[in-house]
């Protein structure tokens, strides 16, 4: 079960989900949301924020291989590089969310696959198999080819819908 928001006649999934605190007389973006479904609490919607280098990120596993649909907001940090060991793995995968998922993943910091060697072409920046929302505020980057293959594409939809792809970044490579 995903979070929709009803606005100027239409559904829409939210980008992210803020609180009103009235103590503080404030509004915060809030972390999770949880259901009460089949007998135990189920997170529709949750945040993670990258503020360290991460090699090989599987965002299904960190946000915890949710069972039912969610929203996923995923923000990188500025100065924050997310990078893959080898080209057979994207920098950032988000694969595995079960139907109707979405992820909106903001990056300001540099999503860059690994280069090519040794006859192996350049790595994927970004996989997913999820409906995803980018938006760029840093650099995407394929992997850079070695002299015998290809380079590794930007990011790489497997059965997924791009929804909506923001950039005012920099972006390196083709979308497959």
């Amino acid at each position: 079960m995903t979070i929709n928001v009803y606005d100027n006649f239409q559904w829409k999934i939210p980008k992210a989900i803020y609180v009103y605190n009235a103590n503080a007389n404030a509004w915060s973006e809030t972390t999770s949301v949880s259901i009460w479904a089949s007998g135990a609490w189920q997170k529709i919607h949750n945040t993670y924020l990258f503020t360290s280098n991460t090699v090989n990120a599987n965002i299904y596993t960190t946000m915890g291989s949710p069972t039912i649909p969610v929203n996923a907001k995923i923000t990188i940090d500025a100065n924050v590089w997310m990078t893959s060991s080898n080209s057979n793995v994207a920098a950032i995968d988000i694969s595995g969310f079960p139907l109707g998922s979405r992820v909106y993943l903001v990056n300001n910091g540099v999503i860059q696959g690994t280069q090519g060697n040794a006859g192996w072409p350049g790595g994927n920046a970004i996989s997913t198999t999820t409906s995803l929302l980018i938006n760029n505020n840093g650099t995407i980057s394929g992997g850079q080819a070695n002299t015998i293959v290809s380079a590794g594409v930007g990011y790489y939809l497997s059965g997924s819908t791009l929804t909506t792809f923001e950039n005012s970044g920099l972006l390196i490579g083709l979308v497959n």
